[in-house]
């Protein structure tokens, strides 16, 4: 399989350059120690036990946000600080779930856990750094948004980016049509392609 180069899919293109759409200045899709390319990451979400059954389309989806977010870093963290946050920051892991916010991600992950955000910020900070944690409440996440068809894979890499832009990581111009919501949608449709075409030597 031909391995993704991330960076020439989003030149190409011509994706946003705003980082997870929050104004934090890093280039999306620049370079950065320890992250991993898109294929390389998919290849990690279906050897979950939590996301081996989905669709390539759902995968590339989850994949372009998380890059967007994150640039597949586990523990990447950003974003304002509240009393509620985890060493100085709100938002947390690949797809930048945020413990600040009480109707935020990283709210229902401590909860999942078991864990509360105040009293128990080590342990929680511990969790994020665990990909399988983040893959297991990533798969609740999506399957109260799309339900059965997070395997059943109907819907297009597009679409699928497009709603967990707009209806799960709500960032600034993350809403349909916006900057974010557009970038995500099409670099999903390149991962996409990526991901299902194999190559012979």
């Amino acid at each position: 399989e031909k391995a993704t180069d991330l960076q020439s899919v989003l030149q190409t293109l011509g994706a946003s350059d705003a980082f997870g759409g929050h104004g934090t200045g890093v280039f999306l899709g620049a370079p950065v120690k320890g992250a991993e390319g898109a294929h390389d990451f998919v290849n990690k979400m279906r050897a979950s036990p939590h996301l081996k059954d989905y669709s390539d389309a759902m995968l590339a989806a989850l994949a372009s946000n998380a890059q967007h977010e994150s640039n597949f870093i586990v523990n990447a963290k950003r974003d304002r600080v509240s009393q509620n946050a985890l060493g100085g920051k709100c938002s947390h892991g690949f797809w930048q779930m945020n413990v600040c916010a009480e109707d935020g991600g990283g709210q229902r992950f401590a909860a999942h856990f078991n864990l509360d955000v105040v009293k128990d910020k080590q342990a929680l900070v511990a969790a994020f750094a665990d990909p399988e944690k983040q893959f297991e409440m990533i798969n609740i996440e999506m399957r109260h948004l799309f339900g059965d068809d997070v395997v059943n894979g109907t819907g297009t890499a597009e679409y699928y980016a497009g709603r967990i832009s707009a209806e799960y990581e709500r960032c600034h111009s993350c809403y349909k049509g916006g900057n974010q919501w557009t970038s995500r949608s099409k670099v999903a449709m390149g991962i996409y392609s990526e991901i299902t075409t194999t190559t012979t030597t």
